[in-house]
This record gives C-alpha cells, sequence and structure tokens, in this order.
C-alpha cells in the first residue's frame, strides 16, 4: 500500500509494507492531511459481505479511520468503479460525500 501526504514542498508518498500492524498503518494516517482512496469495480464487496470479518477489512479500518480523525478524502474511481452503495456500514457512509474537505 502506498499513501500520499501532502509536505510544505509538495506530495509525498508514504509506503506501507504488507503486514504492517494495524497501530503502525494508523499512524501513518495519522501523519497525512490527505487520504487517497482507490477504488475500482468490487471496492466495497468484502465490507457489504455479511459473512466477511470486519476486523480483516482493512480498505473499511483505514477508511473509517480517515473519516474519523476528519482527514480530506480524496477518491479515484478505477474504470468499473460503479458508484458508492447506498448501504454502507454508518463508520464509512459518509465517504460517498467527499471529494477533499
Amino acid at each position: 500500500m502506498i499513501y500520499f501526504l501532502k509536505t510544505a514542498i509538495g506530495w509525498a508518498s508514504i509506503w506501507i509494507p504488507f503486514g504492517t500492524e494495524i497501530q503502525a498503518l494508523l499512524k501513518r494516517i495519522d501523519q497525512c492531511s490527505d487520504f487517497i482512496l482507490i477504488l475500482s469495480k468490487g471496492a466495497f464487496a468484502r465490507t457489504l459481505d455479511p459473512a466477511f470479518n470486519p476486523r480483516q477489512d482493512w480498505l473499511r479500518i483505514e477508511l473509517a479511520y480517515a473519516l474519523k480523525k476528519q482527514k480530506n478524502i480524496i477518491p479515484i474511481l478505477l474504470e468499473g468503479f460503479e458508484g458508492f452503495p447506498e448501504n454502507l456500514p454508518a463508520d464509512i457512509k459518509d465517504v460517498a460525500k467527499k471529494n477533499g474537505p
């Protein structure tokens, strides 16, 4: 995963290695003013699957945390993304209204 943050001289990226502990990941999000959310077809499939453990849904965990911390959410919609589902969980439903601050 790559996170981007805005610095005084422009955009910088933060590389988060696979297997990073969740607390380390959330700490990295704390360091960013902007959270770039890259969405492809089926991006919310796990989130909407009642059989999937929400504690393993990294998209939801990261996004809910960024929303809670009032980060600027910048969605990047890739080809095939069909829009935000109406039945997103309460902790991330406001993402549908975001495009920056």
